[in-house]
């Protein structure tokens, strides 16, 4: 049976590396996102079959086309990479209420809404993988991304239990939980220079090979890269308010250096 992965937020950044590490393992893909401009270019540059559906999976109906789309061209899917999801930097009450609700919209109720859509399918067939991308800061205090914080904790939380559930009938959810990736996140997210962070930002053709590994492994979640890993057992350690204060120095610099700049 021909292996098809479905990729949300394709159109840059994890999706597009995410497309052409699946290309070279012989995937037929079903490349999702809003800019068909974007699509199109990633698809091109991949040597595989890779379908384009550009979409807003904020819309109602998203999930209907996805699912038409499928049937009309009779595949399975046979894998899924919740990717799409946006951030907002700035303290919680200066950040505009309808961008903060959108980034709930997307983060969580698109992907929440597309993994049980599609689900189904890989459960009645008895082979499926779901990778869902969290973030660390699924378990960092992240003050100045609150909102964004809260819906990868959610991502991580809904991955766990899905697992638990779809595990018996041999489908695989994996939550792959990446530290700040060189990717144009963080100008979307209304930052503009990182060098604060610098130290620890992981390549997006990294990130995607653990999560990859991961999913073949079928472990539940995966913290990507070294030095987050590192940061996660410390924070396991420390008192929690601690690791709050310490994010607020890093944040507040952070800050600092993007108004200047």
């Amino acid at each position: 049976m021909e292996k098809v992965a479905i990729i949300t937020g394709a159109s840059s950044g994890l999706g597009a590396e995410f497309a052409k590490s699946l290309a070279a393992k012989g995937y037929r893909l079903l490349l999702i996102a809003r800019r068909e401009e974007k699509l199109q270019e990633v698809a091109q540059s991949i040597p595989t079959v890779a379908d384009v559906l550009p979409l807003d999976l904020t819309t109602a109906d998203a999930c209907d086309i996805v699912i038409d789309y499928l049937k009309t061209h009779q595949l399975q899917p046979s894998l899924l990479i919740n990717n799409a999801g946006f951030g907002a930097f700035d303290p919680a009450l200066e950040i505009d209420i309808d961008k903060q609700e959108a980034m709930i919209d997307l983060n969580v109720k698109a992907l929440t809404k597309l993994t049980l859509t599609i689900a189904p399918m890989m459960k009645e067939a008895r082979d499926g993988k779901i990778l869902n991308v969290a973030s660390i800061a699924t378990f960092c205090p992240c003050p100045n991304l609150a909102v964004y914080g809260a819906t990868k904790a959610y991502v991580l939380a809904f991955t766990e239990n899905l697992a638990a559930e779809l595990r018996p009938f041999g489908v695989t959810v994996t939550a792959l939980c990446p530290g700040p990736v060189r990717t144009d996140f963080w100008s979307v997210a209304g930052v503009d220079r990182t060098q604060s962070f610098d130290f620890c930002l992981s390549e997006a053709k990294d990130v995607v090979r653990d999560g990859l590994n991961a999913l073949q492994n079928e472990k539940v979640s995966v913290t990507s890269g070294l030095m987050n890993k590192l940061l996660y057992g410390v924070i396991r350690c420390v008192p929690r308010i601690l690791s709050i204060r310490v994010a607020q120095c890093i944040m507040k610099a952070v800050s600092e250096k993007n108004q200047k700049n």
